[in-house]
């Protein structure tokens, strides 16, 4: 299974390890080279572009449907990156690999961890950092549930030494950092609210009276929802959200209304 671009590329561990691309191959491989090793329910290795947005992910779901693996991709992208205390966006170290134990005492509380890791029957996460000249290129997550036990030492330190050599293979494939135009980039509270309601049929005009917006303030928010999803269209939007069922909250922030 590959989808395209606005959610980034999503491919099935089965498929990459046989596709036409290397970068996509070494994907594959560097998650069967740490899961061989490192026991885990789930992995995934993504490939990362501007604001660390996620360009391709390679999926290793043993347990899970296609379409159920493309639905979490897609909550993962337009909601939970914004949220992973693990993405290289929310890090003020530069670290190698890092583990749930790492991050505070709150994870297992956080909205991450309970939206998006919960509901999967997940628990543990290790994170494992490629990067090329200092910028973060790539992450390999790999995935436990409770009954599988924390991350031992002994595995994080397999880790830790391979990091250095998938980074060199990352470089050899000629994987560097790169810059998107558009599409991959998470939502604020305020544009999910708006892309939900108009995925449900609302019209501009609807929306400004139920949030108490001016409709050229919706019609500025909608644009930007376009530009960050890399889509055209009303149908577009409502197409891609009825295919990823993520929980929406209410917006503390505010809005600040055309001139």
């Amino acid at each position: 299974m590959t989808e395209g671009l606005p959610l980034g590329k999503l491919i099935l561990h089965q498929a990459a390890v046989r596709h036409e691309q290397p970068r996509i191959r070494l994907m594959a491989q560097s998650l069967s080279l740490l899961t061989a090793y490192v026991p885990a329910a789930s992995a995934k290795l993504s490939t990362l572009g501007r604001r660390c947005a996620v360009v391709s992910c390679v999926a290793l779901e043993r347990d899970l449907d296609p379409g159920r693996v493309w639905s979490l991709h897609a909550a993962y992208v337009l909601r939970f990156h914004a949220l992973d205390p693990f993405a290289p966006h929310n890090l003020d170290l530069d670290v190698p690999v890092l583990c749930d134990r790492d991050v505070g005492s709150d994870f297992e509380r956080s909205e991450y961890a309970v939206g998006y890791l919960g509901v999967q029957g997940l628990r543990q996460q290790a994170n494992v950092y490629i990067r090329h000249r200092g910028v973060p290129i790539a992450t390999a997550t790999l995935f436990r549930r409770a009954e599988d036990g924390a991350f031992l030492d002994r595995e994080l330190n397999f880790m830790r030494r391979v990091q250095p050599l998938l980074e060199a293979a990352f470089a050899a494939c000629g994987v560097e950092a790169v810059t998107q135009s558009g599409g991959g980039m998470a939502l604020t509270e305020r544009e999910y609210e708006i892309a939900q309601l108009i995925a449900g049929g609302s019209t501009n005009a609807e929306i400004a009276s139920a949030l108490h917006l001016s409709p050229e303030t919706v019609k500025k928010h909608l644009s930007r929802i376009y530009t960050k999803l890399g889509l055209d269209s009303r149908a577009q939007l409502a197409a891609l959200l009825s295919a990823s069922p993520v929980p929406l909250e209410d917006s503390s922030g505010g809005d600040v209304e055309a001139g």
